[in-house]
């Protein structure tokens, strides 16, 4: 199953900054919450989607945020809702980049010359 994750620059989580995502290795948590406590309990936590991934990043770090697809074992998941699955296991498959999402760092200033100064109308 793919997922994804968003972190911390340095592949880091945000909730503790210890736990690092590096790009063909396992991560896993050797004593997860159970599935009784829910999809946010002690475990790893992953997204469906880029968008939801990115829901979960401070508002205010997600301009410096780095993006992950993972690869998750179904028996690895632990609890999931509709907003992330909680594993206890996963492998990290690539470091996404910026261009996927369309993004150039550098160049917002120059495309948005074009509109003008912002005043009018909608």
């Amino acid at each position: 199953m793919r997922a994804f994750k968003c972190t911390a620059p340095g592949g880091l989580a945000f909730k503790d900054r210890q736990t690092r995502y590096v790009v063909g290795e396992i991560v896993e948590v050797a004593d997860p919450a159970p599935a009784s406590a829910g999809a946010c309990a002690r475990g790893l936590h992953v997204a469906a989607g880029v968008a939801q991934a990115a829901s979960f990043a401070p508002a205010d770090h997600l301009a410096e945020a780095e993006f992950f697809e993972v690869e998750i074992d179904s028996g690895d998941v632990i609890a999931k809702d509709s907003e992330k699955i909680r594993v206890r296991r996963l492998r990290v498959v690539r470091r996404m980049t910026e261009a996927e999402f369309g993004i150039v760092r550098g160049t917002i200033g120059e495309a948005l010359k074009e509109y003008g100064d912002g005043y009018g109308y909608g």
